[in-house]
C-alpha cells in the first residue's frame, strides 16, 4: 500500500514530554512584549470574521509588509508554513530524481529529510580543523552535474557557526547556474544578515523565519531571491498554504519589530554569559551565533540523559562515523536568566560526579 522507502525512512521527530526546562527546539524562552501582544490581540479579533473565507493565496499583504520592512519588492518573496515548506519547494523545483544537493555536514536535519523523500542525493561537506568551512571544497563539489542545489545554514545549527559574507558571494559566484540556498534561520542572533546579497546574486535564495525570535506557534517562514526564481517558486507552492491569522500576526510583529529586538538582545546577552560559565566548567564550546550554545565532545549523550533526569530537555547529535573521533554535540537553546542558572547548576553537578 506504501511506497517500500518507507519502511525504512525516519521523519523528524519530537519528544513531548513533559520537561520542566526545555532547551532542545530552540524556541525564544522570553516572554513576548506586552504592547506588542496587545497590537496582535487587536488585529486578530479585527479579522475574526475573516476565518469564514481562505486566506490571501500567495500572502500578498504579508509579502508586502517585507518588501517595506527590507526595502525591497512584493515580487521579492514568498511565504511558507514555516521554512520547512520553503526546502521542500525549492527542492521539488530544481531537482529531478536521482539528482542532488550540497550541505555542510553537521546541519540542518530537513535538509537530508526532505531531500530523502523526494530521492534526492545528499552530498555533504565536513566542517574542517577548528570548524573552519572550506569555501573552495563546496565550489568544487558543488560543480558536480548532479548537484542542483547548495544549501548553507548560517549560523549553522547545530553548531552555530558564522559563515562570512564574503565567502557567501564568492560561493554565489562560484556555482553560478546552480542554486546557493542561504538558511539564515538564527541571522538575528548574530552580526549578519544576507538579505541583501539577493540583489548582487541571481543565483542566490535568502531563508528567514519568525519562529527562532519568538513566534515558532504561527509557522511562518519566507525566501527573499530575484522576481524570477520566486516565480517558478510559487507555481510549486501549495495554495492557501499560509493561515490567514498566521499572515495577519506576521504583519504586526513585522510593523512593531523594535518591540522583538528587547528579546533578541537579552538572547544574545544570556548566550555569552552561557558560553562563558559553561567554558568555566571546562566544557567544550563552539563559538556559535544562533540562540543556542554547543557543546563538543565525548560522554555527551549520557550528559543529554543526565539533565533529562533533571527535567531539562537538550538536543543531542552523533557526529557521523570518523568525524571528529566519535565525539558529538549538546546543543541547549539559550533560556531566560532563571532556566540559565537551574541548568548550569546540573551541568556542575554532572562535572563534581567525573
Amino acid at each position: 500500500m506504501f511506497r517500500n522507502k518507507l519502511e525504512s525512512y525516519k521523519n523528524y521527530e519530537v519528544k513531548e514530554d513533559n520537561w520542566s526546562i526545555k532547551l532542545d527546539a530552540n524556541e525564544n524562552q522570553f516572554p513576548l512584549d506586552e504592547k506588542l501582544k496587545e497590537q496582535i490581540r487587536k488585529a486578530l479579533m479585527e479579522n475574526m470574521d475573516n476565518i469564514r473565507f481562505y486566506p490571501e493565496n500567495n500572502s500578498d499583504a504579508l509579502r508586502e509588509e517585507l518588501g517595506k520592512f527590507y526595502g525591497l519588492q512584493k515580487k521579492n518573496f514568498i511565504v511558507g508554513n514555516g521554512s520547512d515548506q520553503l526546502i521542500q519547494i525549492i527542492m521539488q523545483a530544481v531537482c529531478e530524481k536521482g539528482e542532488a544537493i550540497l550541505i555542510l555536514s553537521p546541519s540542518f536535519v530537513m535538509y537530508r529529510i526532505t531531500a530523502g523523500l523526494l530521492d534526492i542525493e545528499v552530498l555533504p561537506v565536513p566542517f574542517g580543523a577548528n570548524w573552519q568551512i572550506d569555501t573552495d571544497e563546496i565550489i568544487n563539489k558543488a560543480r558536480d552535474s548532479r548537484v542542483k542545489a547548495v544549501f548553507l545554514d548560517t549560523p549553522n545549527n547545530p553548531t552555530g557557526i558564522l559563515i562570512n559574507r564574503k565567502d557567501i558571494s564568492r560561493i554565489a559566484e562560484g556555482i553560478k547556474g546552480k542554486l546557493l540556498v542561504v538558511d539564515a534561520a538564527y541571522s538575528e542572533f548574530s552580526p549578519w544578515d544576507y538579505v541583501d546579497l539577493v540583489e548582487k546574486h541571481e543565483n542566490l535564495i535568502v531563508l528567514k523565519t519568525f519562529s527562532k525570535m519568538g513566534f515558532a506557534g504561527i509557522r511562518c517562514g519566507y525566501a527573499v531571491s530575484s522576481e524570477n526564481i520566486i516565480d517558478y517558486l510559487h507555481r510549486v507552492k501549495p495554495p492557501y498554504n499560509v493561515s490567514y491569522f498566521t499572515q495577519v500576526t506576521a504583519i504586526e510583529v513585522l510593523r512593531n519589530f523594535d518591540r522583538v529586538k528587547q528579546n533578541i538582545q537579552k538572547t544574545i546577552e544570556e548566550r555569552e554569559k552561557l558560553k562563558r560559565k559553561i567554558r568555566d566548567l571546562k566544557f567544550e564550546v563552539i563559538d556559535g551565533y544562533g540562540n543556542f550554545v554547543s557543546l563538543v565532545g565525548k560522554g555527551l549523550e549520557d550528559l543529554q540523559k543526565f539533565l533529562g533526569s533533571k527535567g531539562i530537555a537538550v538536543r543531542y547529535f552523533p557526529f557521523e562515523s570518523g568525524f571528529k573521533d566519535g565525539s558529538g554535540l549538546l546543543r541547549i537553546t539559550v533560556g531566560t536568566e532563571g532556566q540559565n542558572k537551574e541548568l548550569l547548576k546540573a551541568l556542575e553537578e554532572w562535572r563534581d560526579r567525573k
